[in-house]
């Protein structure tokens, strides 16, 4: 599979390459901003990061990188090296304490921070002893706009102004004479775009170990099992458990190794980011929320009852039951590539079987079928207040998931 991004360069007052900007491009779009913000941002991360270095992407420039406020809380700027990053914090309609608190944190570890499209509120003023950037686009902001980032400027002498969107000799003469420190635009230079091969990972294999450290305590010799079955996985194991964010002094070299050092959080990071990377494509990232969720659900309501289904079985087939909308394959050749069991084929294909009912269960709870719910309930012995305990654990347990991807 190819990967498609471009970048961007960004020039100091000489016009001396000072970095590019990095974006995420779906191959079916002609326009790089058609993809949902977070999934780009996490195809970004996990490709530098697991199989291509930043510094290729970016040519040994800084790479400056857009994170919005799901990514930044979500931890992923953290797994980039922060002398090679640029954090971009888009989209922020209202910025809040969470964020403030995130930007601190971000400082302190040694991160650049850059607030894109500036648009001034009081609230910004909290934050600008921790911001080494503002970026304007030119095509868009007024005069006043332009001379009150200037007096930011003037009063916190360590932020740095880059004017974007430039197309004309003109427009650069202009954020030239406004005392901008870079320029970027058409005006300089066209986008570049890069492809990458991106190493292939069997989607089964991500959903086993997802499900092992789903445990409050996993085996670990299945999660070494599996990634041993998985040339290309472990390639992406050991690439990512020697990269410099850990500044290891000496190098992983073996797969128990790299899960016993990464520990259950990194590892948990490692498997979904590469999850929703790999597997969500361009769909919105809800629906990767969904099917974690529908997961645990099914595992939750398998382990009520008293039929001696196994809650493992029950996780995958509620991983894999919205798996053709996630890919666009039909789930006749899904269940075949991934090698699914007899009964989770049955429960997937011909809604068979009591984890059929599991998976008509959850579509029922997202969609507020109470009779149903109650009707499947009764079938399989289960008391209402049974069901919701385990929805909303499944919810919890799927945002805290997803607050790991970026």
């Amino acid at each position: 599979m190819n990967l498609h991004f471009s970048r961007q360069p960004i020039l100091d007052r000489q016009q001396n390459l000072y970095a590019y900007e990095l974006l995420f491009r779906s191959p079916n779009e002609t326009s790089f901003g058609a993809i949902d913000g977070t999934i780009a941002t996490s195809k970004i991360v996990s490709t530098s990061q697991f199989e291509h270095s930043l510094s290729d992407l970016a040519g040994g420039k800084p790479a400056h990188i857009n994170f919005n406020l799901q990514s930044i809380l979500n931890k992923s700027p953290t797994m980039i090296p922060a002398e090679q990053l640029v954090i971009e914090v888009i989209d922020i309609d209202k910025p809040g304490k969470r964020l403030l608190e995130e930007c601190k944190a971000l400082k302190e570890a040694g991160y650049k921070i850059l607030l894109d499209n500036y648009v001034h509120q009081k609230a910004w003023l909290h934050f600008l002893p921790f911001i080494d950037m503002i970026k304007l686009d030119i095509r868009v902001a007024c005069s006043s706009s332009i001379r009150l980032v200037t007096k930011i400027k003037e009063k916190y002498n360590h932020i740095k102004l880059i004017c974007s969107k430039i197309e004309t000799q003109d427009e650069f003469q202009r954020a030239n004479d406004a005392g901008f420190d870079f320029f970027q635009g058409y005006f300089f230079a066209q986008p570049q775009e890069i492809t990458k091969r991106s190493v292939d990972v069997n989607d089964f294999s991500l959903a086993e170990i997802l499900f092992e450290i789903s445990n409050s305590d996993f085996d670990l010799q299945k999660i070494i099992d599996v990634f041993q079955n998985d040339l290309n996985l472990t390639y992406k194991l050991l690439r990512y458990s020697n990269s410099a964010i850990f500044s290891r002094a000496v190098e992983v070299s073996s797969i128990k190794q790299a899960v016993v050092s990464l520990g259950k959080k990194e590892l948990t990071k490692f498997i979904t980011i590469l999850f929703a990377s790999q597997s969500i494509g361009n769909k919105p990232s809800e629906l990767l929320s969904m099917s974690l969720s529908r997961a645990k659900f099914c595992e939750n309501l398998a382990a009520s009852l008293t039929t001696g289904l196994n809650p493992s079985v029950a996780f995958l087939t509620g991983m894999f039951s919205l798996i053709d909308m996630m890919l666009d394959e039909p789930m006749q050749e899904l269940v075949v590539k991934l090698k699914l069991s007899a009964d989770i084929s049955a429960a997937l294909l011909h809604k068979q079987g009591e984890l059929a009912l599991l998976i008509e269960m959850s579509s029922s709870y997202e969609k507020g079928s109470w009779y149903n719910i109650a009707a499947i309930g009764s079938r399989l012995s289960l008391t209402p207040e049974d069901i919701a305990k385990s929805y909303q654990q499944a919810l919890n347990w799927s945002d805290e998931q997803m607050n790991i991807i970026g």
